[in-house]
């Protein structure tokens, strides 16, 4: 994923009105990555201004309650709900 820190996004990229899985696809070709969800068709609009791919990544993950990490396949991320939420979890 280092790779995706010395890709950065242009200035005034912007996505208006695109579902997430769709923004983080196109971020991560910027740094000739790939990106593996399902069911993030939630509508986002977003701007950037220069940040790296990586960062700008984690921007919309964390915006849209969801989580990133490596794959297994080369040069390709997974994002989506990961595990249990601990929300949902009584603290002892």
């Amino acid at each position: 994923m280092v790779k995706m820190v010395d890709k950065i996004t242009l200035p005034g990229l912007a996505y208006e009105a695109q579902q997430v899985g769709t923004v983080l696809s196109s971020l991560a070709t910027l740094a000739g990555w790939t990106v593996s969800s399902s069911g993030l068709t939630d509508l986002i609009s977003v701007r950037f201004n220069g940040e790296n791919v990586l960062k700008a990544i984690a921007v919309v993950a964390e915006s849209q309650g969801i989580h990133i990490r490596p794959s297994s396949a080369v040069n390709q991320i997974e994002a989506g709900a990961f595990g249990t939420n601990p929300s949902n979890h009584e603290m002892h």
